[in-house]
């Protein structure tokens, strides 16, 4: 189910970057989940999936380039209709939320 969840960001993801020109674009976020892959390889408390979903979707809900209100909206929406579980995207948020280097975050612990 995991993989299908992963499959269908993917898809998601390409939908909303597919004519995006201003670098945050498909190419740009495929290299971002393969970098977070392999970070990821150095954390055994790493959760892999919240992490490649992350990855995918975090230009969806970038305030730079979305309305951040109507994109969460429909990232929920679609997380809803892929049947991710409560936890699932609250970690998934909580990745995304706290992934920027444009803003200075203090990065607390993901309870799991």
């Amino acid at each position: 189910m995991k993989q299908q969840h992963i499959q269908a960001a993917e898809q998601y993801m390409r939908k909303t970057h597919q004519h995006d020109s201003s670098g945050h674009d498909i190419a740009h976020v495929l290299r971002v989940r393969k970098r977070a892959l392999e970070i990821a390889q150095h954390y055994p408390s790493a959760d892999p999936y919240h992490i490649e979903m992350a990855s995918l979707l975090h230009d969806t809900v970038d305030d730079k380039l979305v309305d951040v209100k109507s994109s969460r909206q429909a990232l929920f929406a679609f997380f809803k209709e892929q049947g991710v579980s409560v936890m699932d995207q609250e970690a998934i948020i909580y990745i995304i939320d706290h992934m920027s280097f444009r803003k200075t975050k203090k990065v607390g612990t993901l309870k799991t």
